[in-house]
């Protein structure tokens, strides 16, 4: 025998991989024994664990086909859950994904969930439904949509954004409070308890607070420019354009009153920059956005500067190539910028799942 399982408080589940036995249903009460599945049959070819459900319905782990099966007790029906039938340890759906020697099988109570214990690869298998993972991608969708960083072409209102934003943080409040739950703990969750890092969290919730603070400025100033705003303007990289306009200047240790005159003119390049038609204030014939070229105290015009001849026509050798491309190996990589982002979210986003940890999968080693 290798498996036994409850169906109820008088009557149990046995299993056995012999080939003339199978799946047996026995009872306390009455000692009778009677044999539901057999081995060798078209529906089971050698049966090995098995476990109950909380539906009635038994899981069991075919070793002869290297499949998750689960048993209809009433209809008297087997199903495939999971297993392509080859002898290898891949991850998948139900039909791509195999085991290497599937030998236990346990169910998760009131789920649906099916824990396999893969023994050759020495891995522990979940079974579960992809539902959990498509809401995640839907609610991560409506924070990217809400910054049109989907790639649609239509542009959302200032109160559409905030709405969407609003529900991808509700979403994943909901999820870390039922983790708590689950676990009997107010301890605040991360990424191997299945839901975003607290610290993740945290940052969507920063957003959040910093659209409504937005909002509310504008509607003081002037309610009818809140439909103008752009919330793309809002995204990191013109943050850390503008902090980087404002760190500017001659002064290594610039003090408050310093940032406070850099202010000013650095709201107006940015505001210059997010306009419908920002090439009015670079490119006009009476100023320039570039600075006057000059030389010593004498103004220099455009016109009478330098100008590169055009490079004529032609192609690159190989050994040109190769010179370029070992160039590039060895001087063309970008540095690494420790900036006040690095610090806190950018690029450490708190624990991850466990998954992501893992070196390299492990070595599989049949079990007799």
């Amino acid at each position: 025998m290798f498996g036994v399982a409850c169906k109820n408080s008088v009557e149990f589940y046995v299993s056995s991989s012999a080939d003339a036995v199978g799946l047996f249903l026995v009872n306390f009460q009455t000692g009778h024994c009677e044999r539901v599945l057999s081995n060798g049959s078209e529906s089971l070819k050698q049966v090995h664990g098995i476990c109950s459900k909380s539906d009635g319905k038994v899981v069991l782990v075919d070793r002869g086909a290297n499949k998750i099966k689960e048993f209809d007790v009433v209809y008297k029906q087997v199903t495939n859950l999971a297993g392509s039938g080859h002898t290898e340890s891949r991850d998948g759906c139900d039909l791509t994904a195999s085991f290497s020697q599937p030998t236990g099988v346990c169910c998760e109570k009131d789920s649906h969930s099916i824990f396999v214990v893969d023994s050759s690869s020495g891995r522990l298998r979940l079974i579960t439904s992809v539902q959990a993972l498509i809401k995640y991608l839907q609610n991560l969708w409506l924070f990217l949509s809400a910054f049109n960083l989907t790639g649609t072409k239509t542009r959302l209102s200032y109160d559409e954004t905030v709405t969407r934003v609003q529900q991808c943080y509700a979403f994943h409040e909901e999820a870390s409070l039922k983790v708590q739950g689950i676990k009997g703990s107010t301890s605040q969750t991360q990424g191997p308890d299945g839901t975003l890092s607290a610290t993740t969290l945290n940052s969507v919730k920063m957003i959040l607070e910093g659209l409504s603070r937005l909002k509310t400025k504008v509607m003081e100033l002037n309610p009818n420019f809140i439909q103008h705003v752009d919330v793309e303007s809002l995204l990191t990289l013109f943050v850390e354009n503008f902090f980087s306009s404002m760190r500017g200047g001659n002064t290594d240790t610039p003090m408050m009153l310093d940032f406070c005159l850099r202010f000013p003119r650095c709201i107006n390049e940015l505001l210059k920059r997010v306009t419908g038609t920002s090439y009015r204030y670079f490119t006009n014939p009476v100023a320039s956005y570039y600075l006057q070229p000059t030389l010593g105290d004498v103004d220099v015009n455009f016109c009478d500067l330098a100008k590169l001849p055009k490079p004529s026509s032609g192609c690159l050798t190989k050994k040109q190539l190769n010179e370029l491309r070992q160039w590039t190996q060895q001087y063309g990589r970008s540095v690494r910028q420790n900036t006040t982002r690095n610090f806190s979210t950018k690029d450490k986003p708190g624990t991850l799942p466990l998954n992501l940890y893992e070196s390299a999968p492990p070595e599989q080693h049949s079990v007799s």
